[in-house]
């Protein structure tokens, strides 16, 4: 394809300013009510061993340069007031609003093909670049690369078997692959599918425009960022308890599935007092042992007398076969009495980047540094995870951190390796 062709975003890449998933806007407005002077810094992170064709780097530039012009969709205004209610409507009016600020975002492609993608801004505005930028660079790259002329979607795309099998397992379950989507007409064409057979075990999608489109509910709550923004602003002993409770002082009990894993799950739960506990609907799984993180958090319940039956528990790390599906949720419900529709999935990439013979881009952006005030000095942050391969950060503040939680990094890679064995 010749570089005009790449670059016009009509029907390809992102869509509008709601082209992204709703956990973003949701961190998005907790930002901009708390931190509305904060400024924060993202690296792009690209975990399998890919080399972009030559002129990748300059034909992403020209797209994102292209987002700036984007807008919210027509309709937007209702279907935010009606589905996503507990955004009041300032910040609603905010989003109809919005503008991708391509200033923020750096993009360098080296000699040997790789490419380094720095983002900088504030808080409230940077955030969304996350999503938008490695959807962006999915389906381009399958573009550049000519995978995407291999793929028939109509054809290829399985959603609906995988649909309609989870359907009668009475499995819930949302789809959460905008990220790493092979393209959006994919996404589109998948929730489609998702809708039509899964009925209603599939309870929505993570990306907005496509919700609206379809007219489901935005599935999702927040980041790690959250918790790594919090790190700068209050020190490693203080990250999750704060991070907790602003949150929920934003949402006053809306959007209540809390994400544990930042600094580890054990750490998380050192704090998570019988209050929070109380005051959560739930939590999400995203890094280490499905096993561990429900049996982890039902003796948790039960510490504080607390019907565990009554929480709910969401899984989205990594899910990708039915099996998997069907292991994950038999775990929870018969060892733990957790009502089935209790315990749904977040499934992402196994959705939206499904085809024999393509291997989906294990890419992620992740918060770098912060400058919680306006002192002009940047502050480290970092991830640790219950998985070691997903601990991101400098060096220096992931050992530090670390060190002051009293987290082994040895312990935490047996573990890692103890629950890909016990899981397989």
């Amino acid at each position: 394809m010749t570089h005009k062709e790449l670059t016009n975003i009509e029907g390809k890449y992102t869509q509008s300013t709601l082209d992204d998933d709703i956990y973003k806007m949701n961190t998005q407005y907790a930002a901009f009510v708390l931190f509305p002077r904060a400024k924060v810094q993202y690296k792009y992170i690209l975990r399998s061993d890919v080399k972009f064709p030559k002129g990748f780097g300059a034909v992403l530039r020209d797209i994102i340069h292209q987002y700036s012009g984007l807008t919210a969709p027509e309709g937007a205004e209702e279907f935010l007031n009606r589905r996503c209610g507990y955004l009041p409507p300032t910040f609603i009016n905010f989003l109809l609003n919005f503008r991708f600020n391509p200033s923020e975002v750096g993009i360098i492609q080296h000699k040997d093909g790789s490419i380094e993608i720095d983002i900088e801004g504030y808080f409230f505005s940077a955030i969304r670049w996350e999503v938008t930028l490695m959807a962006t660079i999915s389906e381009l790259y399958f573009l550049m690369t000519g995978e995407a002329d291999k793929i028939d979607i109509e054809r290829m795309n399985n959603s609906g078997e995988k649909a309609s099998h989870l359907r009668l397992h009475a499995i819930k379950f949302a789809e959460f692959g905008t990220r790493r989507r092979f393209s959006f007409a994919n996404q589109l064409h998948t929730v489609k599918e998702l809708k039509r057979n899964g009925w209603d075990s599939f309870i929505g999608t993570s990306n907005v425009h496509i919700a609206m489109m379809e007219d489901l509910t935005p599935i999702g709550t927040q980041g790690h960022e959250w918790f790594m923004f919090h790190l700068a602003m209050y020190g490693a002993r203080m990250a999750n308890v704060m991070g907790m409770r602003n949150w929920a002082d934003v949402f006053n009990g809306d959007n209540g599935i809390i994400l544990p894993d930042t600094f580890t799950t054990d750490e998380f739960l050192k704090v998570f007092d019988k209050r929070m506990s109380k005051l959560y609907d739930g939590s999400r799984w995203d890094s280490g042992s499905y096993k561990d993180f429900t049996d982890k958090f039902v003796e948790h319940y039960k510490k504080f007398k607390i019907d565990h039956t009554s929480k709910q528990y969401v899984y989205s790390d990594g899910i990708n076969s039915l099996q998997k599906c069907y292991d994950i949720v038999s775990y929870g419900h018969k060892t733990h009495n957790i009502p089935r529709g209790h315990l749904p999935l977040g499934i992402g990439t196994w959705f939206t980047n499904d085809f024999e013979g393509i291997t989906p881009l294990n890419q992620v952006i992740k918060m770098w540094a912060a400058q919680p005030i306006e002192d002009g000095r940047w502050i480290d942050v970092c991830k640790i995870s219950d998985s070691f391969g997903k601990v991101t950060g400098e060096k220096e503040e992931a050992d530090l951190t670390m060190k002051v939680l009293g987290v082994n990094l040895e312990d935490l890679q047996k573990k890692s390796e103890e629950a890909e064995v016990s899981e397989v």
